[in-house]
């Protein structure tokens, strides 16, 4: 009988250690909120919680969530201590570190301002107005002549933030995700604000980017990639390799998008 019981507890324990070995995929995000997709920390209750314990879990991995100025964020990003970051805006600069991949969805990017500001449609309509920039965010307006703009740079920037900042004439206008903005607003019950949608005209894949030097990405040669075109999260000099984690969260992320679970869980926060 002894032998018997012993047997049963070593195989418990060696159950409990298997289930502890799940591999982890790390997904990092700034300590203020961006409701409906996180709250601000210490929760991460949220959209990007739902969506992306799904992803991993179809792809054998664990989620966990950690939560740090944006900036240490990006640090953890290089040194490959954060797995990745969702959302994230492509940059040249970026791609030294990152590799990007749709998360299923697309956004876009639009203007706000009090009320009684002059539409804004062009570079011309910019002139002589003051942009709040969350520094660490990408530059929203590349291109744009912004010869006579002001910026206000400030650091972890809520939407909450922007709309105070906006209200006490600290700037004239913010550039932010228009599904999480309109969220606010009617959640909210604001008013007095109004989004410039015709600034940014266009819709964008909403992309992930994950740590090129994360223990989950292994590349390999991206036979489609095009040296004469600039850098893009569809041209780049790399690709996972098919037998890596990251590979696998991926194809899980297309697999949600295809079977309606992204579209599901996104109705369940933002409609």
């Amino acid at each position: 009988m002894g032998k018997r019981v012993a047997a049963l507890l070593l195989a418990c324990v060696m159950s409990t250690c298997l289930a502890n070995d799940t591999q982890k995929i790390v997904m990092g995000y700034r300590t203020t909120e961006k409701p409906p997709s996180i709250e601000q920390a210490p929760s991460n209750a949220g959209y990007f919680k739902d969506i992306y314990s799904e992803a991993a879990r179809r792809s054998a991995l664990e989620l966990e969530i950690v939560r740090m100025p944006k900036k240490r964020i990006l640090e953890g990003l290089k040194s490959g201590e954060i797995d990745f970051y969702p959302s994230f805006v492509f940059t040249t600069r970026r791609s030294t570190y990152a590799y990007w991949f749709d998360s299923g969805r697309s956004q876009k990017n639009v203007a706000i301002s009090l009320s009684t500001l002059r539409d804004l449609k062009s570079s011309d309509d910019l002139k002589g107005l003051t942009q709040l920039v969350s520094i660490g965010s990408p530059d929203y307006l590349a291109g744009f002549d912004k010869s006579q703009l002001l910026e206000n740079k400030m650091t972890e920037v809520s939407i909450e933030r922007a709309l105070s900042l906006l209200k006490s004439g600290r700037a004239d206008f913010y550039i932010y995700q228009e599904d999480a903005l309109r969220y606010h607003l009617k959640s909210n019950k604001l008013s007095g604000y109004k989004i410039h949608s015709q600034l940014l005209n266009e819709s964008i894949p909403d992309y992930i980017g994950f740590s090129k030097m994360s223990a989950l990405f292994n590349a390999t040669p991206n036979p489609d990639y095009d040296s004469g075109r600039p850098l893009a999260p569809d041209n780049l000099p790399e690709i996972p390799h098919p037998n890596a984690h990251v590979h696998r969260f991926n194809d899980a992320l297309k697999a949600m998008s295809a079977d309606g679970t992204t579209q599901r869980i996104y109705q369940t926060y933002f409609e």
